[in-house]
């Protein structure tokens, strides 16, 4: 990864913040900042009157009217939100065009390596490694619950200081993030490859990285990626009909071997929500239950507010007792059913299927459907599908255009290689 600029340093900013890893990344103050930041940098890049832009952002002022018409309230941060991640896409697309793709992949690259070389440290000196990052530690007692300590750009992250093996939460403030932003560079990597394992050297640390999370969904979307692989890399018809119950085969075996990747399915999937939430009432205590449990509660809260969700009155939702006592959902794709709604759920479907779309476009490879795959297996899993970075990806049919591709390819070439 080579900084080669501010813009470079900022996009780095961008994927950090979307690791989460300390309080800053997850405050409101900080997204303030992220967006104040980049204003500064583009300022001179920055076309208020953009077509694009203008229309990304009346698209979203319109929800919000019809948002707070419903729930008969106002939230201005709410609408700051997504007006600060459209500004955040449309800097970075603008200035990287498609070249945004192999940026990521670089810098997801690097920090990759970065968490291999200090979770050997942690697996083998587990105690020295926690008291040095506890001097220069930027948590702020993030999970107090743990033993967590984190510098931004790495994460020490241990259910406890006995742990044999943990798991390598990598910059974000656990391992299945890691890993999801993991499979995605793989998928970059492979896509501007032509589908080949042309890379063998950074799909290596992509693959060993991804192993050290030991995260089920990690795990979901290397075999999503195998099964595309197996698809697209084959024209032959035969080679493809008899890849795909071979990557199968492979794909029922781990899962029913690996103890730790079904397992943790099968758990998940037999909690009950309203349980869950007659404990917090009990206890008085804030929760987050597993994926299944979490789209239950952003189910109940789409058959209460179908057309636009709760939007940004939380203590709309189902399961807010008080303000230091809410039963969360970490379901992305059900945040964006119960908080946006049907008008949500069909702007982010669109987008998904227009951006596999596009990418499929540019790097010349078949099946579209993969990208929007492993967005759906990522949101499913986790709330970071509306992450800044993975915003930026979102929002690229909204920025880019069939002539604006072809203008990228000879952009790149020139300016970036």
């Amino acid at each position: 990864m080579k900084i080669n600029s501010l813009k470079d340093f900022y996009l780095l900013i961008v994927i950090l913040f979307s690791g989460m890893a300390i309080p800053f990344f997850r405050s409101n103050e900080g997204l303030i900042a992220l967006w104040a930041l980049g204003f500064i940098i583009f300022f001179k890049k920055t076309n208020l009157t953009d077509k694009k832009l203008v229309t990304a952002i009346s698209i979203w002022l319109l929800y919000f009217i019809i948002n707070t018409f419903i729930i008969k309230s106002l939230h201005p941060f709410f609408l700051g939100t997504y007006i600060a991640k459209i500004m955040i896409a449309y800097w970075l697309l603008n200035y990287y065009k498609t070249y945004i793709f192999k940026k990521y992949e670089d810098i997801i690259y690097t920090l990759s390596v970065i968490s291999l070389i200090l979770y050997t440290l942690q697996v083998t000196l587990p105690f020295l490694m926690f008291n040095l990052f506890s001097t220069i530690d930027l948590s702020e007692g993030l999970f107090s619950n743990i033993p967590y300590r984190s510098i931004g750009i790495y994460t020490f992250h241990q259910k406890e200081m006995i742990e044999m093996f943990p798991r390598n939460a990598g910059f974000t403030w656990e391992p299945g993030p890691f890993a999801s932003y993991i499979g995605l560079a793989m998928f970059f990597n492979l896509a501007r490859n032509g589908v080949n394992f042309k890379d063998r050297k950074r799909l290596l640390i992509f693959l060993i990285a991804l192993i050290t999370t030991q995260s089920t969904t990690g795990f979901l979307l290397l075999l999503l990626i195998l099964m595309w692989y197996a698809w697209a890399h084959y024209n032959n018809r035969f080679f493809r009909i008899l890849s795909i119950p071979i990557t199968l085969s492979l794909v029922i075996f781990l899962f029913t071997n690996v103890p730790w990747l079904q397992e943790k399915i099968l758990l998940e999937s037999q909690q009950n929500i309203e349980d869950v939430i007659t404990h917090a009432e009990v206890t008085g205590k804030s929760y987050a239950p597993g994926r299944f449990a979490s789209m239950q509660l952003r189910w109940e809260d789409f058959k209460n507010y179908p057309i636009a969700g709760f939007g940004g009155n939380i203590s709309l939702q189902y399961g807010y007792i008080g303000e230091d006592n809410v039963v969360s959902a970490i379901n992305g794709l059900g945040n964006i059913l119960g908080r946006y709604g049907a008008i949500g759920a069909l702007l982010f479907s669109f987008l998904l299927i227009k951006s596999g779309k596009l990418l499929a476009y540019r790097f010349r490879y078949s099946g579209f459907f993969i990208f929007p795959a492993l967005l759906l297996v990522i949101g499913v899993s986790f709330g970071i599908i509306e992450s800044p970075i993975l915003i930026v990806f979102i929002l690229s049919p909204v920025f880019f255009g069939n002539k604006a591709i072809f203008f990228n390819r000879k952009y790149e070439d020139t300016v970036f290689n």
